[in-house]
């Protein structure tokens, strides 16, 4: 069976490529944060994990429980150089354009009520020479992931009758 947050974040990035119009790269893994790369770049890393009570108590697989996830972030982007000489700050609106997508994409994969967007900070900003070129948003999320009550999924059994067969057809009045 996948890492939950592994196809997490595998869904996201499917949502995000209709978006946003292209597909962005990205990487799953503190290790990976510091490797070499270029922009666009989304990097995600595993963070703490806590617990809460199932959102849904009923259906074909009940959740036992609500893994609420934390997942660090970090959105990386770039201008080309003719939009740098415009604008000074197209690469933080290439960033800014980037991350309000992921978010979208976000919100369309876990829903609405089932994750929480917590504090971003332009790392750029702290620290100028970290990055060549582009700039870069980190922060967090908390997803809220749902633990069903069996790792295999429910076999539905559709039983239909031999004895009975109803038709229906609209241009037939009704008797």
């Amino acid at each position: 069976m996948a890492d939950r947050v592994r196809t997490f974040v595998e869904s996201v990035h499917t949502a995000l490529t209709t978006i946003h119009g292209s597909t962005v790269p990205y990487k799953l893994g503190a290790k990976h944060w510091h490797a070499n790369a270029a922009p666009p770049l989304i990097k995600w890393a595993w963070g703490d994990i806590d617990h809460d009570v199932a959102k849904t108590q009923g259906g074909t697989d009940p959740s036992i429980y609500t893994r609420n996830q934390t997942l660090l972030i970090r959105v990386w982007d770039d201008a080309t150089e003719a939009q740098k000489i415009a604008d000074e700050y197209t690469d933080e609106e290439h960033v800014t354009a980037l991350f309000e997508d992921l978010l979208r994409a976000i919100r369309q994969v876990a829903g609405a009520g089932n994750f929480k967007i917590g504090r971003f900070r332009w790392i750029t900003e702290d620290k100028p020479g970290w990055l060549n070129r582009g700039a870069a948003l980190e922060g967090f999320i908390v997803a809220d992931l749902q633990v069903s009550a069996s790792s295999t999924a429910p076999v539905l059994v559709t039983i239909e009758s031999q004895t009975h067969t109803q038709t229906l057809d609209p241009l037939d009045p009704p008797t």
